[in-house]
């Protein structure tokens, strides 16, 4: 993988555009940085907002994720105050162990912050991720 990264980030700077599925608000110093390197960035995110302005359905089929979405979360996030959740995601790549899980589980307990979770099925090396039966009784109020 950091092969591929090291490759297309060389190729990048051959490009005339990078067009990349965020938004400013996000990742603003990112989309700043990135702008000095390559002077086209162009943020057009999130994308899969699109698709309730879709009006052919067929379309709707079309997605930028690589995981199965889960509309409940999306639900749950709505029902919180604004500015009030912790987004947590460790990406497509990062793997941690069944030890490091834990220990992140409980700073989140700990934080006494509303969280938004996303937890692969292979983010733990070599292992399904588990979270403690006590963590999730801590926090099933606060916690997606």
């Amino acid at each position: 993988m950091v092969n591929f990264f090291f490759r297309e980030t060389t190729r990048a700077k051959q490009a005339s555009a990078i067009i990349l599925n965020t938004f400013e608000d996000l990742e603003y110093d990112v989309l700043k940085e990135l702008a000095l390197i390559y002077p086209h960035v162009y943020s057009i995110g999130p994308l899969h907002t699109l698709t309730n302005n879709i009006e052919n359905k067929g379309l709707d089929l079309l997605g930028s994720s690589l995981w199965k979405e889960e509309a409940e979360c999306l639900e749950w996030l709505d029902s919180k105050e604004s500015n009030s959740v912790v987004y947590v995601n460790f990406g497509s790549i990062a793997v941690m162990t069944a030890q490091q899980l834990v220990e992140f589980s409980w700073g989140l307990a700990n934080s006494n912050k509303n969280f938004l979770w996303v937890i692969r099925p292979d983010l733990v090396s070599g292992e399904s991720p588990m979270l403690p039966p006590e963590f999730l009784d801590a926090t099933s109020d606060r916690g997606c």
